[in-house]
């Protein structure tokens, strides 16, 4: 059975899902605490003593990123919302522990973190992969604001192993999901409020759509702040 990975990489907390054909979706899950939850915080912590075997930077994410910077006796570097500095032009690397990297660098040990757990969970996950957008990425003013957040994060997902790889307006994975339940024909606003973006689309959903054509035509309008 062919298995689906989609994946909301967001400006606060990031998720990572398994679907198979049968219609089937499960949520990796990420220990917090004394329990577990289905989205991951989207920080890294970097600290000096914190090191891999060969002197790299053991970056941490998600959870242990806030614990460790929260309990940590020396000075360490929390970054947040790194998906809002996808169209910054002037954000080309950064120096963290004498470790050069660049955005998508950082992007990629977060998403990196994602791909391990659900292959922990499900098994190999393979290389496809749909990928959540904004309809308007943070700080994009024109077209090639967009190709540039867009490129980077294909650069930041082709670090993680990830090779066939697709885009999808964030608000229509939540269309989706929510046609699963209707017995009849909506005229749907699909709201997305995010840490970094809030994303808008009016789709015309229901039981008498074709779920196997191409569904672009469904989508009346997008936008998003």
């Amino acid at each position: 059975m062919q298995k689906i990975i989609g994946l909301d990489f967001g400006t606060t907390n990031s998720a990572i899902a398994l679907a198979t054909e049968d219609g089937n979706v499960k949520l990796a899950k990420f220990p917090e605490n004394d329990h577990f939850t289905t989205t991951c915080r989207s920080v890294l912590y970097f600290n000096d003593k914190n090191r891999k075997t060969d002197g790299q930077p053991n970056a941490l994410v998600g959870q242990d990123a806030i614990k460790s910077y929260l309990e940590a006796e020396t000075a360490g570097r929390l970054i947040q919302s790194a998906k809002s500095y996808l169209t910054s032009r002037s954000f080309t690397k950064t120096n963290l522990c004498n470790h050069s990297y660049t955005l998508e660098d950082l992007i990629a040990i977060i998403i990196n973190k994602l791909r391990k757990e659900a292959e922990r969970q499900f098994g190999d996950i393979g290389n496809s992969i749909v990928i959540g957008r904004p309809v308007n990425f943070s700080g994009a003013k024109t077209k090639e604001d967009e190709d540039l957040a867009i490129n980077r994060l294909r650069a930041a997902v082709e670090k993680c192993g990830f090779t066939d790889i697709i885009f999808e307006f964030e608000p229509i994975g939540a269309a989706y999901y929510y046609e699963k339940q209707l017995d009849h024909d909506e005229l749907v606003l699909i709201a997305d409020f995010g840490g970094g973006t809030s994303d808008f689309s009016l789709m015309h959903l229901g039981t008498s759509i074709d779920k196997k054509q191409n569904r672009a035509t469904s989508i009346l309008g997008t936008d998003g702040v």
